[in-house]
């Protein structure tokens, strides 16, 4: 059989388990089908060098899998190894991460608040999103600070039946 004569797909056929192998010996369990390709790679090129006169196909071939795919797990490993993030990329993103727990005020009125009067709303925005006093958000909208309150008490009794209903774990 004249293995550069072969067209890829039947070589592909015959020698799909020899890249398996490959895989298997070296402990590729983690993006098996990257690596899988990167033999298919291997193989090919072993298709294009190969002299007949030089020895077998499956020993050549074997070598130029096993050697593509090692150096592809070099080149990962040094990249996971030397890149190291700079003080300002970990402060970007403990910044990201920390600004990701609070969310905009649309969500958390469309997510929670969805049966609450605009009275209540007023309330979760002015204390619980804005961080304000009772008085200050009274003031603000021109009303008592127990108007503030009755909206507080109707506001908590309506988020509670509405937390206890969510299926959240």
């Amino acid at each position: 059989m004249d293995i550069q004569k072969m067209s890829f797909d039947e070589l592909v056929e015959v020698h799909r388990p020899l890249i398996l192998h490959v895989l298997k010996t070296l402990h590729i369990y983690k993006d098996h089908e990257v690596y899988y390709q990167v033999g298919l790679v291997g193989l090919w090129e072993a298709q294009s060098r190969y002299n007949p006169e030089k020895g077998a196909f499956s020993t050549f071939a074997f070598s130029i899998i096993r050697g593509r795919v090692l150096s592809s797990l070099t080149k990962e490993n040094q990249f996971y190894t030397r890149y190291q993030p700079t003080e300002h990329e970990e402060q970007l993103d403990a910044a990201y991460d920390e600004s990701s727990e609070i969310k905009p005020e649309e969500d958390i009125l469309t997510t929670y608040c969805f049966d609450l009067t605009e009275n209540q709303r007023k309330w979760v925005i002015g204390k619980i999103i804005e961080d304000k006093k009772i008085k200050d958000i009274a003031l603000e909208h021109g009303v008592t600070e127990d108007a503030v309150k009755t909206w507080r008490r109707e506001a908590l009794k309506k988020l509670r039946k509405t937390v206890a209903g969510m299926d959240i774990r």
